[in-house]
């Protein structure tokens, strides 16, 4: 059975700005980062697997502001826009803004590893 025909594109809006230790529990998603929310875009491969994001999502204690499912068309439409960063490099970023000291009285918290 292919089970491709099962994923669907979703994404889901928390309030805040996540650090790096918060993004590294949703591996494969990408975050994208506006107006103090965090949007983060990926695929699931069915509505438990969904289930078990939006679960993460709670047992980390974020606020949840909205869940959307993408049609295949939405989703091409989205990559004409600038892309979604990679999770890890949004959190790369944000250290390598903290080191250069462009993050104070944003309200960033950056963790050296």
């Amino acid at each position: 059975m292919d089970t491709s025909a099962q994923d669907m594109q979703c994404e889901i809006r928390v309030r805040g700005l996540l650090g790096e230790t918060l993004l590294a529990g949703f591996p494969g998603f990408r975050a994208t980062e506006r107006d103090g929310e965090t949007l983060l875009a990926g695929t699931v491969t069915d509505q438990a697997a969904l289930f078990g994001v939006l679960a993460q999502v709670e047992a980390l204690g974020l606020e949840l502001i909205e869940v959307r499912r993408r049609t295949p068309e939405e989703a091409m439409d989205a990559s004409d826009d600038a892309p979604a960063e990679p999770v890890q490099d949004l959190a790369r970023e944000r250290r390598e803004a903290a080191r250069s000291g462009c993050c104070r009285g944003t309200g960033a918290t950056v963790h050296e590893s």
